[in-house]
Parts: structure tokens; C-alpha cells; sequence
């Protein structure tokens, strides 16, 4: 498998289209939109509760069984232009699942756990900051368990800073990234400056901000759980004054 790999080369009995790369999941180009796969009770969901922060539009949706539903009977445009996409992500925990013949989160723990070495990285609520927005407590978003739930693979991953950092060192541990962009780019990292790699990620009200200079070989990483329109600024400015220091 490359990133050039097609859906349904990995995917099995899938009817003939022009399905995506993994490369195009995974850099938000597939062609499914940002709404997919929400229906109007999702929709009237994030009206009543102000948004997302505490309500997860996609906690029953992305279920292995719906996932496939849609593959099979959603259109794909011919204009892959980038949009994100969470159902992109979803896929990806489809072709892992197939690839591995288990469930997604069973791969996502043993990858972690014995490949990384990433103890405190799991999809469980045990010891999880709860999250708040203008001082009042939103707790964490929930799923579903159906068996399959491939939603957990658009934010349903908990971890902590000694893990991040740990994971960061495994990704500056290896020469491909060193030597090309594109393993960021297709990890969903941008280039701020000369070296230095920033990938953000958001759940409800739970953020984090990784950096990482590969010219000092050198990672840094916040997580915030309390959401206010400063936090990404004040978290980029801090990691940047961590590397001129």
C-alpha cells in the first residue's frame, strides 16, 4: 500500500468507481464533504446545542456498517478539492479494520501500546480532564459502542502530553520524515517556518497543539481544556518560545 492506494483496492466488494487515495483521505481531498455523513436530526442536534463543544454529531454515524453503506451509494465528485472531511477519517479506520481483520479501536491500541510504546493513549474515559467553555463544564463527547464505531477515528483517541511528546520522538526517529515534506503533509501537519511542522486538533472543547523542528530535532506539545477563541494563538506562541529558548 501506498498513498496512491485506491478505497476499493483495499475495501472489499465495493462497486466499480473512482474511489479516493489514501493519500486524498488523508490530506482532506477525497471529495466527501464536511456534512457527510449527517442527516437533519444531526443537523438540528448541533442547532440546539449551540455547536459542538458538547454534543458529537458523529457519536452513532460512522459505524462500520454505514460507513460501507455510504461508499457504496454516495456519488464521488470528479473534483477532489480540499474540504474537511471526518468521513475521510472514518474510511481510513475502515481499511485499517479490513487490513487487520479487527475492530478499529482493538488496531489503534495495539499499534499504540506495542509498537509505540504509548501507555497513556487509549479510547477510554478513565482519568479524562473534562472539558469547559466561558467557565462551565461541557465533560467529553461520547460514542457509540456498536462493535465497529469508526467516528473514534475523527477524535475519539484520548492521550496525554508525556505520550504526544513520546510520539513526536518516534516521528523525528525516522529518516523518512527528515528527508521529505510529504510524510507531514499527509500526517494533516503544515509548515509554519524553515523546519518547524504544527499539527492542531480540536474535540468538542479539548485541544491540542503539537510542534515539531526538525532542524533541532526537538518537539513540543500543549493540550488545553478550555476553549476560548485565544487558545491556538497563545498555544503556538508558546511553543515557539519553547524552540527559541
Amino acid at each position: 500500500m501506498t498513498s496512491q492506494t485506491k478505497i476499493n483496492e483495499v475495501v472489499s466488494n465495493l462497486p466499480t468507481k473512482n474511489y479516493p487515495t489514501i493519500g486524498e483521505l488523508l490530506t482532506h481531498q477525497s471529495g466527501y464533504g464536511y456534512l457527510i455523513p449527517l442527516k437533519l436530526s444531526d443537523l438540528i442536534g448541533i442547532i440546539k446545542h449551540k455547536g459542538i463543544r458538547r454534543y458529537n454529531p458523529y457519536e452513532s454515524n460512522m459505524c462500520a456498517d454505514n460507513v460501507r453503506k455510504i461508499l457504496i451509494e454516495k456519488k464521488i465528485p470528479t473534483h477532489r478539492r480540499r474540504v474537511y472531511s471526518n468521513f475521510g477519517y472514518a474510511v481510513l479506520g475502515l481499511i485499517l479494520s479490513e487490513l487487520e481483520a479487527k475492530n478499529y479501536e482493538e488496531c489503534i491500541n495495539a499499534f499504540s501500546k506495542k509498537k509505540l510504546g504509548l501507555n497513556h493513549t487509549n479510547f477510554g474515559n478513565t482519568d479524562l480532564l473534562p472539558g469547559y467553555f466561558r467557565n462551565k463544564n461541557y465533560g467529553n463527547w461520547q460514542w457509540l459502542d456498536c462493535g465497529n464505531n469508526l467516528g473514534k477515528a475523527t477524535g475519539g483517541l484520548r492521550s496525554n502530553v508525556v505520550d504526544m511528546l513520546k510520539f513526536s520522538s518516534k516521528i523525528l526517529a525516522e529518516s523518512t520524515f527528515l528527508k521529505r515534506a510529504e510524510p507531514f503533509s499527509l500526517m494533516g501537519m503544515f509548515k509554519r517556518q524553515d523546519g518547524i511542522w504544527m499539527k492542531i486538533g480540536q474535540t468538542g472543547t479539548q485541544l491540542s497543539v503539537m510542534m515539531i523542528d526538525t532542524e533541532s530535532s526537538s518537539s513540543a506539545v500543549v493540550l488545553v481544556n478550555c476553549l476560548n477563541k485565544y487558545s491556538v494563538s497563545l498555544a503556538r506562541e508558546l511553543l515557539l518560545r519553547v524552540f527559541e529558548e
